[in-house]
């Protein structure tokens, strides 16, 4: 994976690990026989190559819907932000 250090560098917004540990133990709860580390590091590209803010409830919570759609598995943006 390469890091966009620039367009990450240029971006408002800092890296609180909390949101992202909480996605992923969403992934694990909606999704439990799936490939966990594979979502981890789509997860991890969103905010390190494609400057995506995952620190928002909201925005992890899309990206996440995103990275797990393209897996192949379907679950609503609103179910996985209120779990």
């Amino acid at each position: 994976m390469s890091i966009n250090r620039e367009s990450f560098l240029e971006a408002k917004f800092g890296n609180n690990t909390e949101p992202m540990c909480r996605a992923v133990v969403v992934v694990r709860q909606l999704a439990p026989v799936t490939d966990h580390l594979l979502i981890l590091i789509k997860l991890q590209a969103a905010f390190y190559v494609l400057c995506k803010d995952v620190n928002n409830g909201r925005k992890i919570a899309k990206v996440a819907n995103d990275v797990m759609a393209q897996a192949g598995l379907i679950v609503s943006q609103s179910d996985f932000y209120h779990r």
